[in-house]
């Protein structure tokens, strides 16, 4: 279930276990609302994804980016084998790893 919750410092935003292309305008919401809560860190716990979609690549990769423009660290949290096969079919995983990834 996608949500967003405060943890100490961290903005986290907690990822379904399903990411296709219905969830990627909550999703860009739910990033949205955890920028605006202004802590210092924006999370993402990755453990239940199973699948996702290019658009929500494309609204994980906007996060982070506009997370690091606000002067936020962007930690993903617990990536599996899905999300980080996603990123790597597409190219993308150099920008995976420009985010800090917590095992």
């Amino acid at each position: 279930m996608l949500s967003v919750t405060s943890d100490g410092d961290r903005a986290v935003v907690t990822l379904p276990g399903t990411l296709d292309n219905g969830v990627a305008a909550p999703l860009k919401e739910a990033f949205l609302e955890a920028l605006a809560a202004g802590k210092p860190v924006l999370a993402v716990e990755a453990g239940a994804v199973e699948r996702l979609s290019t658009a929500c690549i494309q609204v994980l990769i906007a996060a982070g980016r506009a997370a690091a423009e606000a002067g936020r660290e962007f930690v993903v949290m617990r990536p599996g084998e899905p999300l980080i096969a996603a990123f790597d079919d597409l190219g993308l995983f150099s920008v995976m790893m420009g985010w800090r990834i917590e095992a």
